[in-house]
Parts: structure tokens; C-alpha cells; sequence
């Protein structure tokens, strides 16, 4: 089996089973040629582990190492995604809450709204009155004046 990397720097890694690898494995001292298109470090990269079998453990047990380390990293990011979401139900819910409670108090702004405009048309209606009262006193007030007036004209004219 000869470990074989894809072309992009960063794959992963596979074992292919290759006519290459199966010579090598008959032949150890015979170098194997890279037998996908790829890139020259990939050629190097795969010459240097068939040339030396302990390099192949140390990067073998690196990529493990590697694997285990990005599954706990993994672990912990779909605990803090569980975690975040039960933070985001909870955030929801109290916004919900909170939701109800503005609409209450909107409501209850209409209610009084509508008092006061009601509250402000009274008390427009008992400023007229109160007006029109004053009118009708000041009316009255300058009859009563101007009668007066003549009936002591009359009384201090027809003495004369």
C-alpha cells in the first residue's frame, strides 16, 4: 500500500493499491514514479515515504494525531452550536415575551389616546358653553344696564 496525497496541498490523504506500489512492495530498492497528474511536491512527498518506511509511521501517526484533534475540535464546535442554539430559543422566547408585553402597552397607549382626544372634546364643548355663558351675561348685563339707564332718564325727565 503506498500513501498517496491529492493534488491539493491540504486533501486528504488516501492509500491506493497501485501496478507501482505492488512492484515496490516486490522490489524495495526500485523507486516508484507518481502515477496521478499532480503536483511535484506530491511526486516528492510520495518518493520520500516509499524510500523510508519510518517516515511513514511518524506521518501516518501525525495525520492520526491530526484526525483525532480536529474530531475533538469538531465536537466542541457542534457542542457550542447546540449551546448557541439553546441560547437563541431562549433569547426568542424572552423576546417573544417581551413582544407581548409592547403590545400590551401599545394597546393600552391606544386606550388612553382615545381618552384624552374624548377628554379633549368635552373640554372643548365646556369652553364654548362657558364662553357662550359669559356672552349671554354680558348680554343681559348691558340690557339690564341700558334699562336702567332709561328708566332713570324717564323718571328724571318727566320730573322736570
Amino acid at each position: 500500500w503506498v500513501p498517496t496525497r491529492s493534488c491539493s496541498v491540504a486533501g486528504p490523504r488516501r492509500f491506493h493499491a497501485t501496478a507501482a506500489s505492488q512492484q515496490h512492495a516486490q522490489r524495495p530498492s526500485q523507486t516508484s514514479v507518481c502515477v496521478s497528474p499532480c503536483s511535484p511536491r506530491c511526486a516528492r512527498w510520495r518518493a520520500k515515504m516509499q524510500n523510508n518506511p519510518g517516515d511513514l509511521r511518524a506521518s501516518l501517526l501525525a495525520s492520526d494525531h491530526q484526525l483525532e484533534s480536529t474530531s475533538a475540535s469538531l465536537r466542541q464546535t457542534q457542542q457550542l452550536c447546540a449551546e448557541t442554539e439553546n441560547i437563541g430559543v431562549s433569547i426568542l422566547s424572552e423576546l417573544r415575551g417581551q413582544r407581548e408585553q409592547l403590545q400590551g402597552a401599545r394597546n393600552t397607549l391606544q386606550d388612553a389616546e382615545e381618552h384624552m382626544s374624548s377628554g379633549r372634546r368635552m373640554i372643548r364643548r365646556m369652553l364654548a358653553r362657558t364662553f357662550a355663558d359669559k356672552l349671554i351675561l354680558v348680554v343681559i348685563v348691558v340690557l339690564l344696564l341700558t334699562l336702567i339707564g332709561f328708566i332713570l332718564y324717564y323718571q328724571f325727565a318727566l320730573k322736570k
